[in-house]
């Protein structure tokens, strides 16, 4: 409308395996801020991750490769009782945000 260029970018919605949206709407948000969401409830957020979302979270929300992460569906293809993927997500994902020491107290006090 006024001749001037403009730039977008736009990604998919993130949702859960029954559909529903993944996000703080549905009740289900965390935050960054450690005064909002602490380092443990951060990890234990993960850590709780339904088998049938674990994957596609491990894709989205770390920088793990395809063979580890196709390493982790056969783990919870296999042995879902071992919530290896599950574990990974949550040490990838506090770690990125909350740093090593605080995922390590997060994971001794769990």
């Amino acid at each position: 409308m006024e001749r001037v260029s403009a730039h977008a970018i736009g990604t998919p919605l993130i949702t859960n395996s029954d559909g529903t949206k993944f996000g703080k709407s549905e009740g289900n948000a965390i935050w960054l801020n450690p005064e909002m969401t602490s380092p443990y409830a951060f990890y234990q957020f993960w850590v709780n991750t339904d088998d049938a979302d674990v994957i596609a979270r491990l894709k989205v929300f770390t920088f793990l490769g395809r063979d580890e992460i196709e390493r982790l569906e056969r783990a919870v293809a296999d042995e879902p009782f071992r919530r290896e993927a599950q574990k990974r997500l949550a040490l990838e994902a506090t770690s990125l945000v909350h740093g090593e020491a605080a995922t390590q107290a997060a994971i001794d006090a769990s």
